[in-house]
């Protein structure tokens, strides 16, 4: 799985893609706070692998995804 993230003025949005360069549709997504990995909030991909979190206050976080079949993919932002 290979994620790309982006956070700015407090959102973060991203697209989860397979080896293979297609979308890996559905997965689920989470923010975890850097310091404690505390899970802060979550999201669903869409069909397209397109994801967002929104409403994140200001902080130092990683987000981790996993969808079936696949090892769990962090990556921080």
């Amino acid at each position: 799985l290979l994620s790309g993230a982006l956070m700015a003025q407090n959102k973060i949005k991203g697209k989860v893609l397979e080896k293979n360069a297609q979308p890996a549709a559905y997965s689920t997504i989470s923010l975890h706070l850097a310091k404690d990995s505390s899970v802060v909030k979550g999201a669903l991909a869409d069909e397209n692998g397109i994801y967002e979190v929104l409403n994140i206050a200001s902080g130092s976080y990683f987000v981790s995804v996993s969808y079936i079949g696949f090892q769990k993919y962090n990556t921080s932002v």
